[in-house]
């Protein structure tokens, strides 16, 4: 096990530093062709243990004992719920789940009594004031049980109609034009709205007198990095 273990994060690291045109990235990674590596969301990291990336403050929920045949469950809400598995997102400390000792068939009646004694406990509001909140949230948002509020997941935010990162600052251009890029083949003029316009920590902008020019502007800018 520890042998596999070790050539899992070998692999893994390959993948993060490897050179040229690499493109097979291990998990939920994406090949940067910028700066030719494998790359996470921003604020991502990427962990070989699970094999996929992560936040790097969220760690795995504490776990706890169960008596009387039940098990541990990690339950987002009614009908989403896991047997505990750190690997799970669903067992991530983010607030987004709890924890609960319950038997397969008492899992949703479980969940609803932790939630009310929580409810009981940390918030002024009445129970079904409470209820209407973490129930309209929807996806993709999740309804943080500590702040009572819906929030996006893994860094992202919410936009009033979906989840998403917000735009890159757009550079002050002397001459030219502002453009985006995720790589030299996908280039367009700066735009707050278009996806490669995101501040996801794998997209990049630049300035440029023509679009013609934008590969060569797009290298010359992030030479350092290419």
């Amino acid at each position: 096990m520890q042998i596999k273990a070790l050539l899992v994060g070998a692999f893994a690291a390959l993948a993060i530093a490897a050179p040229g045109d690499w493109r097979q990235c291990h998990g939920d990674m994406e090949w940067d062709d910028v700066q030719k590596l494998c790359k996470c969301d921003k604020g991502e990291y990427y962990d070989s243990a699970i094999q996929r990336c992560r936040i790097k403050e969220v760690k795995e929920i504490k776990t706890k004992k169960c008596f009387g045949g039940e098990k541990l469950f990690c339950v987002r809400s009614e009908g989403e719920y896991v047997e505990y598995n750190k690997k799970s997102p669903y067992c991530w400390d983010d607030n987004h789940s709890k924890v609960i000792c319950a038997k397969k068939n008492s899992v949703t009646s479980k969940f609803q009594l932790e939630i009310k004694k929580h409810y009981e406990t940390t918030t002024s509001s009445s129970a079904t004031e409470v209820e209407e909140k973490r129930h309209s949230c929807g996806k993709p948002r999740f309804y943080n049980y500590e702040t009572t509020d819906c929030e996006c997941p893994r860094n992202k935010h919410w936009d009033g109609k979906t989840c998403g990162f917000p735009a890159l600052k757009k550079p002050v251009c002397e001459t030219g034009h502002a453009y985006c890029a995720k790589s030299s083949h996908q280039i367009v003029k700066y735009s707050k709205e278009n996806h490669l316009c995101k501040d996801n920590g794998k997209n990049y902008v630049f300035c440029c007198e023509a679009s013609s020019a934008a590969q060569s502007c797009l290298k010359k800018t992030y030479q350092p990095l290419m």
